[in-house]
């Protein structure tokens, strides 16, 4: 039995051809029909209502069916629904249907075979149309819910700045532009010296609200376009490019330190003061050759041989 509700739009530039095919699928139950004169005109089509079946021509001035199919593919490409392409031709020779294969069509017919063949090639069309849709739109469901838990773990749920993930993605961008463009790279972290004590003190939910307002202190004292994220329980990092690396000195981050750095918050528990420690890493020649990893692994080194509450600023250098 066809299925009623399959949506077919059919393509051909002389008027008797596309009669003649819409008569033959109405006759054999097919009611959601759309007729194109020309390729354009199908596409045109296709945006107000994608179609389940695609019967075109070959041969049609402007644009033929072969053409016509690959705009269908390269338009639906990654999309959550599949238009299947069948090619109607006069050209009757091995070698015209070796180069409509090699084309994006699923299927072709002869026009001398149009009778016989066209309602039974349909109707199977019909089946894997239904097959690999289902299993397309099972596969973009699937993609939208890994975007949505990826996203879900690019931000931290206490303080809503990035995590370590959306750092290590925003680095490696921010690497790239200052390769390409010059300056450097800046990776600023800061480190709460007494959040052991605070977690002894106080219970889980004052931490949330302690790390919600340090983060929010933090973007008011960094430039708009620089990303602050939270690493860990203790630990926030701001990336950031300069365009002229002479600026990436101790005092251009003193106000940022010295605006965090035995400074009371307030929460549901009262006011509480952080103690902070700063690292920065500046990275200017190659780097393409930094990672995340490694300028973590450099400030935390830089900050072992520092006093409580310093501030230092080194320049980091691959070592390859």
């Amino acid at each position: 039995m066809p299925n009623k509700a399959l949506s077919i739009i059919i393509v051909d530039d002389a008027r008797f051809s596309r009669a003649l095919i819409a008569k033959m699928l109405r006759d054999a139950g097919y009611a959601n029909l759309r007729i194109a004169e020309s390729g354009r005109e199908a596409l045109s089509l296709m945006r107000d209502e994608v179609a389940d079946l695609l019967i075109t021509d070959w041969l049609m001035p402007e644009m033929s069916g072969l053409e016509l199919s690959n705009s269908i593919d390269a338009w639906q490409m990654g999309g959550p629904h599949y238009t299947y392409r069948l090619i109607v031709t006069g050209k009757e020779s091995p070698e015209a249907l070796d180069e409509a294969f090699q084309g994006q069509i699923d299927d072709f017919i002869f026009k001398s075979a149009l009778s016989k063949e066209l309602v039974p090639r349909v109707r199977a069309a019909g089946r894997a149309i239904a097959q690999r849709n289902s299993l397309l739109k099972e596969q973009y469901a699937l993609q939208a819910e890994l975007a949505h838990l990826k996203a879900s773990q690019m931000k931290d749920p206490a303080t809503g700045v990035g995590t370590a993930l959306q750092a290590g993605e925003t680095l490696a961008r921010v690497l790239k532009h200052t390769e390409a463009r010059g300056g450097a790279t800046s990776y600023m972290l800061l480190n709460i010296q007494n959040w052991d004590d605070i977690t002894r003190n106080y219970r889980s939910k004052t931490h949330d609200e302690l790390a919600q307002s340090v983060a929010k202190k933090i973007r008011s004292l960094v430039r708009p376009m620089d990303e602050v994220c939270r690493m860990n329980a203790h630990q926030f990092v701001v990336i950031a490019h300069f365009a002229n690396s002479e600026n990436c000195t101790a005092s251009t981050y003193k106000r940022i330190h010295h605006g965090l750095n035995h400074q009371s918050f307030q929460t549901s528990a009262g006011f509480i003061s952080i103690s902070l420690s700063t690292a920065i890493c500046v990275v200017e020649d190659q780097a393409s050759k930094a990672c995340l990893q490694q300028l973590s692994d450099f400030s935390a080194t830089l900050l072992e041989n520092e006093t409580h509450n310093s501030l230092v600023v080194s320049e980091w250098r691959s070592q390859a």
